[in-house]
């Protein structure tokens, strides 16, 4: 249930923050169990490149 709670949310960052151009949706993981009642969270990756 925790997960299809938070899914909405998660969705709505993703996008917003996509549209603020933070981070594309691909950059995102799934929503993920914490183990805590009513929290999820997902992980960003982000790849930099260091010369």
């Amino acid at each position: 249930m925790v997960l299809e709670v938070a899914g909405w949310l998660y969705y709505a960052v993703v996008i917003t923050l996509f549209k603020l151009n933070y981070a594309e949706p691909n950059d995102w993981s799934r929503p993920l169990a914490t183990g805590r009642p009513n929290e999820a969270m997902a992980i960003l990756t982000c790849r930099v490149r260091v010369d």
